[in-house]
Formats: structure tokens, sequence, C-alpha cells
């Protein structure tokens, strides 16, 4: 009989500290609004304001601010961004936080923070239909007891990219005790986007936001990397939207003017079908494809889709005009 009371009680105790834990990390952090330019010039200097709040239940101790931003890799946004957070209740003001250490994992996930976010449905792209894209992720130099509910700001100040591009940029709140929590489970954290217009820059709008029946996985590249054209033939309706057979019909200019076609029904133009209903690929080195000699190197291409027979062609927004081809500008940096 004792033992038996033994065992009762100790259950009683872990049961109630189980609660008291629950009440210590109950701690949800939400953004509110996002105050971001809707177009700015390549090059300037991007000051965004993020608007925050904590909901907290009971004691929470010693919480890690986690703020995360999805930006184009090519604005290499990891050194050229600072992130500053401003809370009264808390005595922050305009404290500068630092890059998250790659060897520090995501607790719900154990892969570095970047990467979880990435993986995440609910962040991964945030709205953006071109993969070329990156989280870059910060944390705060100071830990802090949250045991009321409070607001913050969270301001990001980056360096946008010299391409002319039409993107949503990312953001991300929550802490390192909590992590990711698990899908379809968004109380601890939230991401926002906000439509951003970049002109004025370099190269060819790139899209990430609009969908195109055909699209470079890499916005930015050299002849010389390994590039995939995809092809939704079930996006938008086209002379080629029922056919099985697609190819790529392309004219390469190098930057010594010289113009190289390589347009043709032919094994090596033909698109691949993938995953999913009408849905192809199309992957290729430029330098190859063009039979580039050692001293030429490419500027630009202008492409279509083709059918088998040559005499369906489609380019930019689905159209078979021959002036509207679909563009891409090569770009080392």
């Amino acid at each position: 009989m004792k033992e038996k009371f033994f065992k009762r009680k100790n259950l009683r105790k872990l049961l109630i500290v189980a609660i008291l834990l629950g009440f210590i990390v109950a701690c949800s952090t939400d953004i509110v609004g996002v105050e971001q330019p809707s177009v700015i010039n390549a090059g300037e200097t991007l000051t965004t304001m993020v608007n925050c709040k904590v909901d907290a239940a009971g004691t929470n101790l010693a919480k890690t601010l986690v703020v995360g931003f999805l930006v184009p890799k090519a604005w290499n946004a990891s050194s050229t961004t600072s992130v500053f957070y401003t809370c009264t209740a808390l005595s922050a003001n305009n404290e500068k936080m630092s890059l998250m250490p790659a060897s520090e994992r995501e607790t719900t996930t154990q892969l570095p923070w970047a990467d979880a976010l990435m993986q995440d449905q609910r962040y991964a792209l945030m709205g953006n239909l071109i993969n070329d894209l990156e989280w870059v992720v910060f944390r705060s130099t100071k830990t802090y007891d949250v045991n009321q509910s409070i607001t913050f700001e969270v301001k990001v100040v980056t360096t946008v990219g010299e391409q002319n591009m039409l993107v949503n940029l990312g953001y991300f709140v929550g802490n390192t005790s909590n992590g990711l929590a698990a899908p379809g489970n968004d109380k601890y954290h939230d991401g926002k986007f906000a439509e951003l217009t970049v002109e004025n820059g370099t190269g060819d709008l790139i899209d990430f936001v609009n969908p195109q029946i055909a699209m470079m996985e890499l916005a930015k590249a050299t002849d010389n990397d390994i590039q995939t054209i995809f092809y939704d033939g079930d996006l938008l309706e086209t002379p080629l939207s029922d056919k099985s057979e697609i190819f790529l019909c392309a004219k390469a200019f190098t930057t010594s003017g010289q113009v190289i076609d390589k347009c043709g029904a032919v094994s090596r133009n033909a698109f691949k079908a993938t995953s999913g209903i009408k849905k192809y690929r199309f992957d290729f080195w430029p330098r190859s494809f063009f039979e580039l000699s050692e001293n030429q190197t490419l500027e630009r291409m202008e492409y279509f889709l083709m059918d088998a027979s040559g005499t369906v062609k489609v380019g930019y927004g689905g159209s078979t005009s021959p002036s509207e081809p679909f563009k891409f500008t090569f770009n080392c940096q």
C-alpha cells in the first residue's frame, strides 16, 4: 500500500511540474505589420520596420530573439544586412543583432536555422515562384525574461542588388527556445512577405512573383553555370497546351556581337517530362549547348518553346509573336 501511495504521489508531482513548464514556455511571438517600400532603385539601401508582439503566459526565462529575412541570393544579404530591435518594456533601444551561426540548430528540425525555414512550407519561398532565394537569420546578443505581453519593433537595413526585379521579401520572428512548431501550429512565430520592385538597375526584369509558363531556375548565372528551364503547360492556355513534345528554340548573343542559333525539334533540344501534369524541364550547360569557343562569352539569350512540327512557337506570357521571346541576361555578379 505504501508503495502505491509513493507512485501516486510522484505522478501527481510530475503532472504539476509539467503544467508549470507549460506556463513557462507559453510565449507567442507574431508579426503584426511590415512597413517596407514597394519600389526602390537598384543598389540603394532598403530599410524595413517589422512590428511585432509577444503574448506571454507566465514567466518565460532567457528568451533569445530570432529574426529571419528572405531575400534573393544575388543580394549577398548576409554581408550587407544589419538588424536591430527596440522594445521599451525590456529596456532595449536599437539593439543590434548578430548573424545566426551556421552551427546553431533550430530546435524542432535540428537543421541550421536558414535551412529549417527554407524547408518549412509555411515559410520557404513566401509566395515567390523562382527558387533563387535564401533565408538570412539573425539572433539577439542578449536574452530576456518575458513575463508580460509586449510589443517591439525590428529594423532591417540591407543593400539592394543591381538587378531589376519584382520579388516578395519575407520576414520571420521567433525565439531559439520554441524554434519552428509542428506544421499547422503557427502560434509561436509568423512570417509575412511584402512585394518589392527594384528598378533602374541592370538586365531584364526578373519576376519572382507572377506565374510564367517558362522560367530559368537561376535568376542570375553565367554562361558557365548549369541552368534549368521549367515549363508549366497547365498554367496558361497556349497553342502548346495540348502538346506532349516540347523543344527549345534559342538564340544566343555573345559579348562580341555574334549570334548563335540553336533551334530545332531534335533530341538535344527536347524538354523532359517531370512530376505533375504538363510539367517539363530542360537542363543545359549554355557554353556546351551553344558550342562556344574558349574566347566566346555569352551576354544574353532569347528563346521560344516549340512543338515537334516547328510551326508553333510560344514566348513570354504565352505570346506567339516573333517579337516576344523569353529573355535571359547572363551576369556573373
